[in-house]
């Protein structure tokens, strides 16, 4: 039995050294993929201060306003189909009573 149990040692550290190196190759693949999907548009070809022409700039914040607003109304038509009160989040008074005139 003295004879056997150095191969049978030398035998399952091998064995085991194989599972761990593929183990760890695995794990790395792994990583590799995740970090492709994290990974960022490129920018470099872009100029670092590049700047959004006005019109866009408007036009994405006009957009911007509109959704806010029409989560609010949102949010107090639940609140009020469900008997709570709701406070708005976003604080848009000149810009709704503007919107409720266009609708009369």
């Amino acid at each position: 039995m003295t004879n056997e149990s150095p191969k049978a040692f030398e035998r399952l550290y091998k064995s085991s050294e194989e599972n761990n190196i593929a183990g760890k190759e695995k794990r790395l693949e792994i990583e590799r993929k995740i970090a492709e999907r994290h990974d960022g548009p490129e920018w470099s070809h872009r100029k670092i201060n590049t700047k959004v022409p006005l019109s866009q700039a408007e036009d994405f914040y006009q957009k911007s306003i509109r959704r806010a607003i029409e989560k609010d109304e949102k949010l107090a038509a639940v609140a009020l189909e469900r008997d709570r009160t709701y406070k708005a989040q976003f604080h848009f008074n000149e810009m709704v009573e503007e919107r409720e005139d266009a609708h009369r």
